[in-house]
Protein backbone atom coordinates (compact mmCIF):
# COMPACT_ATOMS: atom_id res chain seq x y z
CA UNK A 1 0.00 0.00 0.00
CA UNK A 2 1.03 3.05 -0.63
CA UNK A 3 0.84 6.23 1.56
CA UNK A 4 -1.24 9.25 0.18
CA UNK A 5 0.71 12.40 1.40
CA UNK A 6 -2.10 15.58 2.05
CA UNK A 7 -0.22 18.77 2.53
CA UNK A 8 -0.55 20.88 5.59
CA UNK A 9 -0.01 24.23 6.75
CA UNK A 10 0.68 25.61 10.06
CA UNK A 11 -0.97 28.97 9.15
CA UNK A 12 -3.85 29.68 10.59
CA UNK A 13 -6.76 30.75 8.06
CA UNK A 14 -8.32 32.95 10.27
CA UNK A 15 -12.12 33.68 11.32
CA UNK A 16 -14.75 32.60 8.49
CA UNK A 17 -16.82 35.23 7.28
CA UNK A 18 -20.02 34.80 8.33
CA UNK A 19 -23.24 36.61 7.51
CA UNK A 20 -23.83 39.73 8.71
CA UNK A 21 -27.73 40.37 8.94
CA UNK A 22 -28.91 43.26 7.03
CA UNK A 23 -31.63 45.11 8.19
CA UNK A 24 -34.69 45.34 6.07
CA UNK A 25 -35.45 48.59 3.61
CA UNK A 26 -37.62 50.78 5.21
CA UNK A 27 -37.53 53.55 2.69
CA UNK A 28 -41.66 51.79 1.58
CA UNK A 29 -42.79 51.16 4.84
CA UNK A 30 -41.96 54.93 5.65
CA UNK A 31 -42.92 56.20 2.61
CA UNK A 32 -45.75 54.97 2.71
CA UNK A 33 -46.50 56.12 6.34
CA UNK A 34 -45.88 59.61 4.80
CA UNK A 35 -48.75 59.34 2.16
CA UNK A 36 -51.06 57.84 5.30
CA UNK A 37 -49.92 61.42 6.88
CA UNK A 38 -50.07 63.58 3.86
CA UNK A 39 -54.11 61.47 3.29
CA UNK A 40 -54.78 62.49 6.85
CA UNK A 41 -53.66 65.94 7.17
CA UNK A 42 -55.45 66.58 3.50
CA UNK A 43 -58.53 65.13 4.45
CA UNK A 44 -58.77 67.44 7.53
CA UNK A 45 -57.93 70.35 5.56
CA UNK A 46 -61.02 69.48 3.58
CA UNK A 47 -63.24 68.76 5.69
CA UNK A 48 -62.76 71.69 7.55
CA UNK A 49 -62.98 73.96 4.45
CA UNK A 50 -66.10 71.96 3.86
CA UNK A 51 -67.45 72.86 7.41
CA UNK A 52 -66.61 76.80 7.07
CA UNK A 53 -68.44 77.07 3.73
CA UNK A 54 -71.54 75.15 4.98
CA UNK A 55 -71.39 77.84 8.01
CA UNK A 56 -70.97 80.69 5.00
CA UNK A 57 -73.88 78.94 3.11
CA UNK A 58 -76.62 78.80 6.50
CA UNK A 59 -75.52 82.38 7.01
CA UNK A 60 -76.27 83.33 3.05
CA UNK A 61 -79.56 81.19 3.40
CA UNK A 62 -80.96 82.82 6.55
CA UNK A 63 -80.52 86.31 5.23
CA UNK A 64 -82.37 85.07 1.84
CA UNK A 65 -85.22 83.38 3.51
CA UNK A 66 -85.69 86.32 6.13
CA UNK A 67 -85.50 88.51 3.26
CA UNK A 68 -87.96 87.01 1.21
CA UNK A 69 -90.54 86.20 4.38
CA UNK A 70 -90.47 90.06 4.86
CA UNK A 71 -91.01 90.78 1.73
CA UNK A 72 -94.06 87.71 1.30
CA UNK A 73 -95.77 89.33 4.42
CA UNK A 74 -96.04 92.77 2.96
CA UNK A 75 -98.21 91.64 0.32
CA UNK A 76 -101.43 92.01 1.41
CA UNK A 77 -103.30 89.85 -1.10
CA UNK A 78 -102.52 86.18 1.50
CA UNK A 79 -103.27 84.19 -2.13
CA UNK A 80 -100.37 86.27 -3.72
CA UNK A 81 -98.03 86.38 -1.01
CA UNK A 82 -98.00 82.59 -1.02
CA UNK A 83 -97.41 82.93 -4.25
CA UNK A 84 -94.37 85.43 -4.33
CA UNK A 85 -92.96 82.64 -1.43
CA UNK A 86 -93.38 79.53 -2.96
CA UNK A 87 -91.43 80.89 -6.00
CA UNK A 88 -88.85 83.01 -4.10
CA UNK A 89 -88.04 79.90 -2.45
CA UNK A 90 -87.83 77.72 -5.17
CA UNK A 91 -85.62 80.34 -6.81
CA UNK A 92 -83.27 80.79 -3.50
CA UNK A 93 -82.88 76.78 -3.56
CA UNK A 94 -81.78 76.86 -7.10
CA UNK A 95 -79.17 79.84 -6.70
CA UNK A 96 -77.09 77.43 -4.26
CA UNK A 97 -78.11 74.35 -6.14
CA UNK A 98 -77.66 75.00 -9.76
CA UNK A 99 -74.45 75.70 -11.69
CA UNK A 100 -73.91 79.01 -11.47
CA UNK A 101 -71.77 81.39 -13.67
CA UNK A 102 -68.47 79.09 -13.37
CA UNK A 103 -70.20 75.77 -13.83
CA UNK A 104 -70.20 74.75 -9.99
CA UNK A 105 -72.76 75.51 -7.88
CA UNK A 106 -72.75 77.49 -5.02
CA UNK A 107 -72.52 74.14 -2.50
CA UNK A 108 -70.40 72.11 -2.62
CA UNK A 109 -71.75 68.22 -4.02
CA UNK A 110 -69.96 66.70 -0.45
CA UNK A 111 -72.24 69.68 1.56
CA UNK A 112 -75.19 69.18 -0.61
CA UNK A 113 -77.60 66.82 1.50
CA UNK A 114 -76.83 68.58 5.23
CA UNK A 115 -77.51 71.69 3.08
CA UNK A 116 -80.38 70.77 2.02
CA UNK A 117 -81.58 69.42 5.46
CA UNK A 118 -80.82 72.70 6.54
CA UNK A 119 -82.73 74.73 3.61
CA UNK A 120 -85.77 72.62 4.33
CA UNK A 121 -86.00 73.16 7.76
CA UNK A 122 -85.53 77.02 8.19
CA UNK A 123 -87.75 77.15 4.86
CA UNK A 124 -90.47 75.33 6.91
CA UNK A 125 -90.05 77.38 10.15
CA UNK A 126 -90.35 80.46 7.73
CA UNK A 127 -93.06 78.93 6.14
CA UNK A 128 -94.98 78.28 8.97
CA UNK A 129 -94.82 81.84 10.13
CA UNK A 130 -95.94 82.77 6.91
CA UNK A 131 -98.64 80.74 6.62
CA UNK A 132 -99.85 81.83 9.81
CA UNK A 133 -99.99 85.41 8.76
CA UNK A 134 -101.63 84.30 5.94
CA UNK A 135 -104.50 82.56 7.64
CA UNK A 136 -105.24 86.03 9.71
CA UNK A 137 -105.29 88.04 6.49
CA UNK A 138 -107.89 85.52 4.85
CA UNK A 139 -109.62 85.61 8.28
CA UNK A 140 -109.36 89.51 7.94
CA UNK A 141 -110.92 89.51 4.27
CA UNK A 142 -113.37 87.07 5.25
CA UNK A 143 -114.86 89.06 7.96
CA UNK A 144 -114.10 92.53 5.91
CA UNK A 145 -116.72 90.66 3.09
CA UNK A 146 -118.95 89.85 6.31
CA UNK A 147 -119.38 93.30 7.55
CA UNK A 148 -119.98 94.76 4.12
CA UNK A 149 -122.74 92.38 3.36
CA UNK A 150 -124.13 93.07 6.58
CA UNK A 151 -123.86 96.41 5.86
CA UNK A 152 -125.59 96.08 2.23
CA UNK A 153 -127.87 93.98 3.70
CA UNK A 154 -129.44 96.18 6.37
CA UNK A 155 -129.75 98.77 3.91
CA UNK A 156 -131.87 96.21 1.82
CA UNK A 157 -133.39 94.94 5.09
CA UNK A 158 -134.72 98.24 5.76
CA UNK A 159 -136.57 98.94 2.32
CA UNK A 160 -137.44 96.09 0.90
CA UNK A 161 -140.51 93.91 1.00
CA UNK A 162 -140.50 90.74 3.28
CA UNK A 163 -139.17 88.55 0.40
CA UNK A 164 -136.42 91.03 -0.25
CA UNK A 165 -135.57 90.72 3.55
CA UNK A 166 -135.67 86.59 3.89
CA UNK A 167 -133.56 86.39 0.52
CA UNK A 168 -131.22 88.89 2.19
CA UNK A 169 -131.31 87.48 6.07
CA UNK A 170 -130.74 83.33 4.07
CA UNK A 171 -127.92 84.99 1.88
CA UNK A 172 -126.01 86.64 5.28
CA UNK A 173 -126.69 83.45 7.59
CA UNK A 174 -124.63 81.69 4.47
CA UNK A 175 -122.08 83.80 4.43
CA UNK A 176 -121.07 83.69 8.33
CA UNK A 177 -122.06 79.78 8.51
CA UNK A 178 -119.20 80.19 5.53
CA UNK A 179 -116.82 82.31 7.91
CA UNK A 180 -117.05 79.70 10.97
CA UNK A 181 -117.02 76.63 8.98
CA UNK A 182 -113.64 78.27 7.47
Amino acid sequence: MSRLTVPTSRAAPGAVPRAVPMPAPTAGRDLGRLGQTLAQVGTALEEERLGREFQRHQVDLARDLNGLRLEAEAIGDPDEAERYWQQGVERIRQSYTQPGEDGRPRVDPRNAEDFTLAFDSLANRHAYSLGRRTLELRYAERRANEMALGQEMTQLYAGGDADTRAVAQEQYFATVDANIEA
